[in-house]
């Protein structure tokens, strides 16, 4: 009976040995979990700050673009204006020299 109570002892102890250990080991996984969950926190954030900074330089210069383009197209309009004047002017005068 001692014999078996003594096993039985070492066996208590042996599990409990075990259950400190595989507690300190999932405490350290869970600390490392929590450690790197905070690195892609982290370089999400960074991801995301750099994707909005690129997104707003791209709608910038798309918007310097279109403003550039409206200039052209008013300007574009203002010659064929003249040259349609033009065109007019020398139709008349060859007119008046036809005459």
């Amino acid at each position: 009976m001692t014999s078996e109570l003594g096993a039985e002892r070492a066996n208590y102890q042996k599990m409990d040995n075990s259950r400190a250990v595989l507690e300190r080991q999932n405490k350290e996984l869970k600390l490392k979990l929590s450690e790197l969950e905070a690195q892609m926190k982290t370089r999400s954030k960074v991801t995301i700050a750099s994707l909005e900074s690129k997104v707003t330089s791209l709608t910038e210069q798309l918007d310097v673009e279109a403003k550039e383009r409206q200039a052209m197209a008013r300007a574009n309009r203002k010659l064929e204006k003249k040259m349609k004047e033009s065109l007019m002017q020398a139709e008349e005068e060859r007119r008046h020299a036809d005459q």
